[in-house]
């Protein structure tokens, strides 16, 4: 499992931390985002910054949603570029659906 951490630093503009609205996007993720497993939205307790996190399937379904442009709108309606970091999912503390890939994808290596 491929986890992706995306941030938006909104120091420079502020006011669009008010921009985020998951009820607005979550049936668009469920439907039509493949490979996804699991996104968070997340805004920060203490600066102005917005982001989420995606679990993926795979890498390929990570850079298939990149490569389509899966963060040009979050980009456009912020106002600036998203800093993105990835990382391997090694274990989990709770989420019987996300262990149960976890092990499947372990069991495919």
């Amino acid at each position: 499992m491929i986890v992706m951490l995306v941030s938006f630093d909104l120091s420079a503009t502020p006011e669009a931390v008010g921009r985020s609205n998951p009820s607005q996007t979550v049936e668009k993720y469920r439907r039509e985002v493949p490979g996804l497993v699991l996104k968070i939205w997340l805004k920060s307790r203490d600066a102005p910054a917005t982001g989420g996190v995606y679990v993926w399937e795979s890498e390929q379904a990570m850079r298939d949603y990149l490569d389509a442009g899966g963060l040009d709108f979050a980009a456009k309606r912020f106002g600036v570029e998203p800093t993105i970091r990835t990382f391997t999912a090694t274990g989990v503390a709770d989420g019987l659906a996300f262990a149960q890939l976890l092990s499947q994808e372990r069991a495919a290596v």
